[in-house]
């Protein structure tokens, strides 16, 4: 059995095809513009400083406003640093989308993570110290504790505010390399939160 085309319906097909990929791009870039005039419309507005981005109190308020509640220091702090291309004082323009699902997305895991401090923060730091880390990490993969040299690279790598502690906005971070070396070295043994 064969099929057989009418002539011409392959250069048909082609064109079709060539049509819609063009008008795939131009959604696209008319999705990208209208993203940008979004992220311009925000910064016009909090950028009260008049630098071209948001500081930290600048983005503290945009935070607020969006979120109904302020954001601590340390998630100004671990924000600016995870968003980071060109300056730690302020979330530029181009950043500001970046930094907008960083916060957004920790926000959205809050009572979770409040739900492993309660239990590992032992010594009520408001940060996890190697040792209560090492608990954590051994809990999530079946009580298989990592070695030193695995908790001295989760924690070097969780740890972007370099305070020696793995803070709240940070822990998510801490189990997705955990999780992801776990996963990559001896298949998942994990348990998910």
């Amino acid at each position: 059995f064969r099929f057989a085309m009418a002539p011409g319906a392959h250069a048909a097909g082609a064109h079709a095809a060539s049509r819609n990929a063009a008008r795939r791009r131009k959604e696209q870039a008319e999705r990208k513009k209208q993203r940008d005039a979004k992220i311009a419309k925000i910064v016009a507005q909090y950028d009260v400083s008049h630098t071209g981005g948001l500081n930290r109190e600048e983005l503290r308020v945009f935070f607020t406003d969006i979120h109904g509640s302020p954001p601590t220091d340390e998630e100004i702090e671990w924000v600016l640093k995870e968003s980071e291309m060109e300056s730690s004082e302020m979330v530029t323009a181009g950043e500001l989308r970046h930094a907008m699902q960083l916060y957004a997305d920790h926000k959205s895991i809050e009572p979770e993570i409040e739900a492993v401090f309660k239990e590992y923060d032992r010594e009520n730091t408001g940060g996890l110290s190697k040792r209560e880390l090492k608990d954590l990490l051994t809990s999530l993969n079946s009580n298989h504790a990592p070695t030193d040299e695995e908790l001295d690279w989760v924690f070097k790598e969780a740890d972007v505010l370099r305070n020696k502690t793995i803070g709240r906005p940070e822990l998510m971070k801490a189990i997705t390399i955990w999780y992801t070396h776990v996963e990559e070295d001896q298949g998942c043994k994990c348990v998910v939160l």
